[in-house]
């Protein structure tokens, strides 16, 4: 299935959110590799653009955001990046299930 060129956009912005995501984390010193594998799933999802893939990018990132929020981890760039990648998974049915 190919994707629209809307679609071929909302895939490009969210991969750009998910590297500020990655910033944001190592920053606060965080191993975003060893411990935010689902973060990492995405990447390769959203690099791929595997159109089974994209209606579990939500469940993938939800479960690194309870992490982050078990750990309280707080920022001024990290709250910013993670209410904008919220929005935009919740806010697109490409990302739905």
């Amino acid at each position: 299935m190919a994707f629209s060129q809307n679609e071929e956009k909302l895939i490009s912005q969210l991969l750009d959110m998910i590297d500020e995501l990655d910033i944001a984390l190592n920053q606060l010193g965080e191993d975003t590799i060893q411990c935010y594998k689902s973060i990492q799933k995405v990447k390769n999802i959203l690099k791929s653009k595997e159109p089974k893939g994209m209606k579990n990018v939500k469940q993938h990132l939800m479960m690194d955001f309870r992490m982050i929020e078990d750990r309280q981890l707080e920022g001024a760039d990290l709250d910013d990046v993670l209410e904008r990648v919220y929005f935009h998974v919740s806010n697109n049915k490409i990302f739905k299930p």
